[in-house]
C-alpha cells in the first residue's frame, strides 16, 4: 500500500469550481436561515381577483383544433396530440397565422383595460388601509366639530386608564455548580424541583 499524500495540489480551475460550489451552498443555507427553516423561497401568492393574461395566438389555434385532430385520427396517443398541433401550426399559412394574431391582441387590450382597473382598485384598497391609522391620529379638538365625515373616524373621547406595571422582585442565591449526570432520572428530578420552586 503506498504511502498517503499529505497535501493535494489543485489547479486553478479545480479552486475556482470548488469555491463556486462552497458559495452555491452557503446561498442555500442563507435562504434557509431567511425564510424561517425552508431552503427555497416561497412562492409569491397570486391574487385570484387580478385578471388572467391572455392567451397566445399559437394556444387558441390549439384549442381550435385539438377536438378535430382527435377526430381525424381515431386512436391518436394524447402526446401525439401536441406534436401534430405543432405541425399544423407550423405549416398554417400567413392569413391563418394572422387570424389567431388579431384576436390574441383584442385579447391583449381587454386584459390591459382589465389590469389597468385592478391596479387602481388596488391601489385605492391600500389607501384605505394607511388612512385608518391617520384617522385615528385625529386630535379631540376636531372631534368636537359636528362633521359626520368626521364624527364617523374621530376617535372616541373615552381616555384608557392604564394599570402600572407591577413590580418583579427577583432574588439571587449563590448556589454551588451541581455535577453533571446525564441519566433520566435524575433530569426528571431537576425538572420537578425546578417546578416547585417557581
Amino acid at each position: 500500500m503506498a504511502p498517503k499524500k499529505a497535501f493535494v495540489t489543485l489547479t486553478v480551475e479545480d479552486a475556482t469550481e470548488i469555491s463556486n460550489h462552497l458559495e452555491k451552498i452557503s446561498l442555500i443555507f442563507k435562504n434557509y436561515a431567511k425564510n424561517g427553516g425552508s431552503p427555497i423561497e416561497p412562492k409569491k401568492i397570486k391574487d385570484p381577483n387580478a385578471p388572467k393574461r391572455p392567451t397566445s395566438s399559437y394556444i387558441l389555434f390549439c384549442n381550435e383544433y385539438r377536438d378535430k385532430v382527435k377526430e381525424a385520427i381515431p386512436g391518436i396517443a394524447s402526446q401525439d396530440i401536441p406534436k401534430k398541433l405543432g405541425e399544423m401550426w407550423a405549416a398554417a399559412t400567413p392569413e391563418e397565422k394572422k387570424y389567431y394574431e388579431t384576436k390574441f391582441l383584442e385579447k391583449k387590450v381587454e386584459y390591459e383595460s382589465q389590469m389597468e382597473i385592478y391596479k387602481s382598485s388596488k391601489i385605492a384598497s391600500e389607501i384605505m388601509k394607511v388612512s385608518s391609522p391617520i384617522a385615528l391620529a385625529i386630535p379631540d379638538t376636531l372631534a368636537d366639530i359636528n362633521i359626520p365625515e368626521l364624527t364617523k373616524i374621530a376617535p372616541s373621547k373615552k381616555k384608557r386608564a392604564i394599570a402600572p406595571a407591577s413590580p418583579v422582585l427577583t432574588t439571587v442565591t449563590p448556589q454551588a455548580t451541581p455535577a453533571v449526570d446525564t441519566s433520566e432520572q435524575t433530569q426528571s428530578k431537576k425538572k420537578k424541583k425546578a417546578k416547585k420552586a417557581q
